[in-house]
Order: structure tokens, then sequence, then C-alpha cells
């Protein structure tokens, strides 16, 4: 049975927002961030410890055990930081009735949700409670996650609809939130009734068509939390979870606009839900089916409640654009033909030169093929053109990661520097030096895609190791270096990583000392917006690589440093900003070098 809204009127569809109270309490938190626990406790430390490392300082973490057989290791947080409070319920309730509880007792105006088995970003208080206090309006915020393992391994980057207009529509096929990525305001759930305790599994589904008819909601586009794949899990183990046990969501959505849901078509519901989540649906006709479907959605929805979509709130999703619908925020704009595009987005990222000198290549490839004379760059038409501006063929062409161990070894590899640079910057090309197997560069790539940006990163490196690894100072550092025959395959390690994290489509390696390699670059005019130096640790080195890439960005590009810590790189780095008069922007064992800043 479905609840009827708090207020006369109000539904999803047809919102009336409640706003914020209006004053703020004082000599309490900025936020409450609220965790429950029950038996499986491997990955409680981690959760915990990602918010006591916060950027926002100013929280109350409140941790529920929810009648666990031995419930110690909850019950010892709370001597490890005053900010942390522990509830112990005496018998297992559930999730809902633990949240419920906890949130009862929260002494902030927003709550934050971190499951136990997850991990948030550093920013992500911050970065959700300054959208909250920023609009009256909005009551209820997500962001983007990191889909990782068990191991912690980052699968994938999931993208969540960013617009309110875009988060209704999405509830209308399934849930537009990751839980674990929310905050909310407290009078938004209590208008909701907070959450089901008749609801196992599908709490926080419910929870979100319950606070929708009183709030605006949006979804931030970076990935601020990395949400866990747990088969011992919760929504992994739960025997009755099912789609099934959302579809009166969908009933009642569906009903509100005239239309009847079909819960027996299963299948191009799914497909549907794949789309909007920008998951792949391999057969054509069904693919075809589920887009018609969802438009057709999307147009009622329009048609119905042309009110939701506010000014300025673009409510096209990506699917939607390429099938040539335009937005109903009312942006017109030009069509302009899809090779002017490309010339001038290639313009943008590698340079009008290397772009020129690209097409140049391609006419000349099909003036040999009319003339039946081979070619030697046959494959660059088939290749992202940065990767053909460095590549006669792809490297990952035929290349099988099932050979090579999942090993995504790194150091600060997700620094918050790479998130607060790039979504500042907004790189078109980007370009480390020093890429171990993979994990900067790998992130950097998912921030990228989550951001909607359409960056490339050159990865710089010749995968034979530091002086450290080839001494061998420690034993575990030469084994790294996965010698065959004498010659290290860390290589390919690098490639299967970037393969089996789905970002080969932005990641183009350059295999070659750091020396060499810009003087190839520069050949190129190759011009980054960001570099990213992890190389050596030697100040003559990485005095030589500051100069070397320093001359290549663009005139407000950055550049990004690594191991600060180190005292040769301190003195390089200290040397070349005092010679440049740079100021030197240090972030722990990273620094920043900005291009259009003088000191």
């Amino acid at each position: 049975m479905l609840v009827e809204p708090v207020f006369s009127g109000a539904s999803v569809l047809n919102p009336r927002p409640i706003g914020s109270p209006g004053h703020r309490p004082q000599n309490v938190p900025d936020c409450t961030v609220v965790m429950t626990a029950y038996n499986d406790f491997r990955f409680l430390d981690e959760a915990v410890d990602s918010i006591l490392q916060q950027d926002l300082p100013d929280f109350e973490l409140i941790i529920v055990d929810d009648g666990s057989d031995d419930p110690s290791p909850v019950r010892c947080l709370e001597a490890r930081d005053p900010r942390i409070r522990v509830l112990l319920n005496p018998a297992n309730v559930g999730t809902a009735v633990s949240a419920n509880r906890a949130i009862e007792v929260a002494r902030s105006d927003i709550i934050v949700r971190l499951d136990s088995d997850d991990v948030a970003e550093p920013s992500r208080l911050r970065r959700l409670v300054g959208a909250l206090r920023a609009d009256p309006e909005l009551g209820l915020v997500g962001s983007a996650v990191t889909i990782i393992d068990e191991t912690g391994y980052p699968l994938r980057v999931e993208r969540m609809p960013e617009t309110d207009f875009a988060i209704r529509w999405t509830l209308m096929f399934h849930n537009p939130f990751y839980h674990s990525a929310t905050a909310f305001r407290r009078s938004a759930f209590d208008a909701a009734r907070g959450y089901r305790p008749d609801e196992p599994v599908s709490q926080d589904h419910y929870l979100w068509f319950d606070m929708l008819p009183h709030v605006r909601a949006c979804n931030l586009p970076e990935p601020l939390t990395r949400y866990r794949l747990n088969g011992r899990g919760l929504t992994a183990t739960h025997p009755t979870h099912n789609r099934e046990r959302t579809d009166p969501i969908r009933e009642a959505l569906w009903r509100e606009l005239g239309l009847t849901y079909d819960g027996a078509n299963a299948q191009l519901d799914c497909d549907a839900s794949n789309l909007l989540r920008e998951l792949e649906v391999k057969d054509p006709a069904r693919r075809a089916a589920a887009q018609r479907h969802a438009l057709d959605i999307f147009d009622h929805l329009v048609a119905q409640r042309p009110g939701l979509v506010r000014p300025g709130e673009d409510a096209v999703h990506p699917f939607t654009a390429a099938s040539g619908r335009r937005s109903t925020a009312g942006h017109g704009g030009t069509w302009v033909p899809q090779k002017l595009r490309t010339a001038w987005r290639l313009s943008r990222t590698i340079g009008l030169a290397s772009t020129t000198r690209l097409a140049i290549v391609k006419l000349t490839r099909r003036s040999d093929a009319a003339s039946h004379r081979p070619t030697r760059l046959t494959r660059v038409g088939a290749m992202d053109p940065v990767t053909a501006l460095l590549h006669d063929v792809s490297p990952y062409e035929g290349f099988d990661p099932s050979a090579w161990p999942s090993d995504l070894q790194g150091w600060g590899s997700q620094d918050t520097v790479f998130l607060d640079i790039i979504s500042t910057l907004k790189p078109k090309l980007i370009v480390e030096v020093g890429s171990w197997k993979g994990a900067s560069a790998i992130h950097m790539a998912q921030l990228a895609k989550a951001l909607r940006l359409n960056s490339r990163i050159i990865c710089v490196d010749t995968w034979l190791g530091s002086v450290e690894h080839v001494l061998g100072g420690r034993p575990e550092w030469r084994e790294s270096l996965q010698l065959r025959h004498g010659f290290p395959s860390l290589y390919f390690t690098f490639l299967a990583n970037v393969v089996r994290a789905g970002v080969s489509d932005r990641i183009v390696p350059l295999a070659n000392s750091s020396d060499n390699a810009a003087l190839i670059l520069k050949a190129k005019n190759v011009a980054p917006d960001l570099v990213y130096l992890d190389g050596a640790h030697e100040e003559d080195a990485v005095y030589r690589d500051l100069h070397h890439y320093w001359g290549l960005l663009t005139p407000n590009g950055a550049l990004i440093g690594d191991d600060y810590g180190w005292d040769g790189v301190r003195r390089a780095v200290e040397r070349f900003s005092a010679e440049n008069e740079l100021n030197i922007d240090a972030r722990g064992d990273k620094f920043v070098l900005w291009r259009g800043r003088v000191g």
C-alpha cells in the first residue's frame, strides 16, 4: 500500500517544495552522518575512516548496530573520535527502523547516509551540504558513484540523472539515487514520515517517492561515493529483493499521467532502465524498442507536467540527444554538421596543426585506397584521434586482459586534488608522466567521464620501474616489476587495468622516457590543459620534467606533481618556481603550479 502524501495535492509529478526552515540552530553540527551495521564488519573501519577524513570537519557520525551477534566492533568506535555516537539495538529490527532511530536523535538539520561497506570521498560532505545550503528548495541531493569490488578495485563510474526533471522521469523506471550517495534535509525526511519499516531492502526507493512531493532534488556529477559490490550485503543476500517490490511506485506514477504500468512486460522495462543507466542493450531490436518506450514516457511527462522543467535545466538525456530530440528547457542551438563539430573538437584537444596533419593522413589514405596503393596508416581511421597521433595501430587492438591478473596498485591515486583541478579546468587533454599500473590515470579518466568531459589522457612511462624498484630496497618492490626473462611486464598490467576499468577509449599509452616523450609531444604540437608529474624523485630529473612539460601546457593550464615530500622533488619544484616566479600550491604530498598565475 502506498501512503498518501502528507500535503494534499502534492505528488512526485506535482511537487510543492516546503523549503528549508529558514534559520539554522546554533551549536549544531553542519550535518549528521547516519550509518547502520549488522554482523559483517569487514569494511566498517574503512567506511568510518572515510568520514573522519572529510575536509568538512563539523559533523556527527551516528552508527547503529542492528542487533549483531557481537556488537563490540561497533561499540569500540565511540572511543576513536568524540564526533562518533553509537546506538545498539537489542535485537535485529532492520535497516529502516535503525536509520529512523538514528535520525530521530540527530542534532543536525542535514542528514547524510553512508552504508558501512562503502567509502566517502574526502570532499563528499562539503559538496553535498554546500549544495543544500545554497538552494532552500533543494531537499535531496546525491551524486555519481564509483563502483568498486570487494577488494576496492574501481570497476566503473556510474552517472546519475542530475536535474530535478531527469530524476522524476527516471523514478518512473527505477531508483534515481544510490542510497549511500545521498544527503537530505531533516524537514524533508519528516514530511516523508521517514523510512517505511515494512521495506527491508527498498526502503530508500520508497523514501524518495515519499520525499519528492515536498522537495526539489539533484545529483552532483562528481563521483563522491565509492559503492561496493558486496556479496554479503543486504541488497545481495535478502531473499525478497526483486524489482517487483517497487512496482507500486511505478504504477502510481504512471497512473498519475493517465497511463497503465504493465509490470508483466519486465524485459522492456529493464531494457529501458539499462538505457537510462547508460548500460548496453546489445540486441538492436530490443534497444530500439526500449528507447522508444522511455522517450514516449519522456514526451508524455513533458506534455502533462511542463512546469517540472525549469529554465536553465537541460532535460535531455544522452540517448534522447542521440535520437535528435531537442531539450525541453528551450535551448535551441544550431545543428552543426558532424564532421565540422568533430574537427573543432579535435583542434581544441590536440591542436590545430595536429588536426590538420591527421586530416591530411586520412585524405592520403583515401587516395591510396582509390589507386590500390598500400598505405602505412591503415588503421588510423578506426582509432581515437589522440591515439592515431601517436600509434599506427591501437595498443589495445587484439589485447587480451585475462592473461594479466587484476593489480591496480598506486599511491595517492584518488587524492582530492584530481577532482578539484579537473572540475575547475575541464581539461580536454591530460598528460601523465609516470603511470605505473594506471591507478591515477584510470581515476582521472573516470572523473572526466562522470563530469561529462571529452578528456583524453596520454600516459608517459617506460614501464621499466624506478631506481628504487630495480635496486630492490624491499623485496616486494622488485617483485612488483613482474620480470619475465629479465624484462619487466608492467606495461601489460597497465593495459589490462585500463581495459578492465572500461576507459581504454580515454587513455593512450606512450612508452618512452619522459625526456623523449616531451620531444615527441612537442613535435606533434600537443598542448595539454593538465600535466600530472609522478615520475622521478631525483632533483635534476624532476627539474627537467618540470621544464619540458611546463612548456607544453596551454596558457591557462595547470601542472600537478606528486611526492612533494621527497627532498629531491621539493628542491626541484622550489628551484623551478623561483626561476619562473610561480606560487607553489602545496597540498600534502601533491603540489600544483598554475600556468596563468605568477607569484
